[in-house]
C-alpha cells in the first residue's frame, strides 16, 4: 500500500479501492463487475455485480461508463464513502470512460487509475505514455491481485447468465411454458439439472406453475434423459 501511494502519487495511502471490469461474448450477456479492497485484501461483503442495461452490442467503453455511473449513484445516494483509489481493468480507453463519469458526477478528486494486460501498463490521467513497472514490485502485485479479483468475479457473472440462458433454451422446448414460467423455474430452482430431477410437488412450488404445467415439464424431460 505505502509502495503504490508513492508510485501513483497519490496524496493519502489507498487502503479502501475499487476495482471495476467488463465480460461479454460478442456484446451478448454483457456483465460488469466492482470488487472492494481493503488494507490490501479483498473485502467481498462490498462486490457487486451489474447486468448491462442502456444499450445492447458490443462497446466495452459504453459498458464501462455504465457500471462506473450506476455504482458512484448509488454511493452518493447512500452517503457512502469513497474509495481512495479506483482502478479500471484496461487501458486508456477504459480509463477515459470512467474518468468521464467521474467528472459528471462531480467526482474529480477520487484518484482512478487503468491496468491494461498487456506489458501490465499502468495508466494515469495525464501521463498518455503510462507507466511500467519492474515485475514483482510491491505495488503492481497489489494492482494485479486487483484488476485479477474483478475479472474473475466479472467473467464469472457473465457464466451464470449463460447457464440461465442455456436453461431457458432448453425450457423452450416444452410445449405450453411461457416465459413467465420459465423464469419462475430457473430461480426457484436455480439451473436445468435441479429442474429435471424435481417431483411434481416441488415443481408447483415455483410461483404460477400449475399442476398441469408441472406434469408436462416431468413428462417431457422423462421422456428425453
Amino acid at each position: 500500500i505505502e509502495d503504490l501511494k508513492i508510485t501513483l502519487g497519490l496524496k493519502k495511502e489507498p487502503r479502501f479501492i475499487e476495482a471495476f471490469d467488463v465480460s461479454n461474448i460478442m456484446g451478448k450477456l454483457a456483465a460488469g463487475s466492482m470488487v472492494v479492497f481493503k488494507n490490501g485484501f479483498p473485502y467481498p461483503d462490498g462486490y457487486r455485480k451489474f447486468r448491462i442495461k442502456t444499450f445492447e452490442g458490443m462497446n466495452d467503453y459504453k459498458m464501462m461508463c455504465e457500471i462506473v455511473r450506476r455504482h458512484f449513484e448509488d454511493t452518493i445516494k447512500e452517503k457512502k464513502p469513497f474509495p481512495d483509489l479506483v482502478v479500471i481493468d484496461g487501458g486508456k480507453g477504459h480509463l477515459n470512460s470512467a474518468k468521464d463519469e467521474l467528472d459528471k458526477l462531480s467526482l474529480k478528486d477520487i484518484p482512478v487509475i487503468g491496468l491494461a494486460k498487456e506489458f501490465e501498463k499502468i495508466y494515469l490521467i495525464g501521463n498518455e505514455r503510462g507507466i511500467t513497472l519492474k515485475p514483482g514490485t510491491p505495488a503492481l502485485k497489489l494492482l494485479q491481485f486487483v484488476r485479477d479479483e474483478a475479472h474473475r468475479f466479472a467473467v464469472g457473472y457473465h457464466k451464470v447468465l449463460r447457464r440461465k440462458t442455456l436453461d431457458i433454451s432448453e425450457l423452450d422446448l416444452i410445449e405450453g411454458i411461457g416465459k413467465k414460467r420459465k423464469r419462475d423455474l430457473i430461480k426457484y430452482f436455480g439451473n436445468i439439472e435441479n429442474i429435471k430431477k424435481a417431483k411434481i410437488k416441488e415443481l408447483r412450488r415455483a410461483g404460477g406453475i400449475s399442476e398441469k404445467a408441472a406434469e408436462t415439464i416431468k413428462k417431457y424431460f422423462e421422456k428425453n434423459r
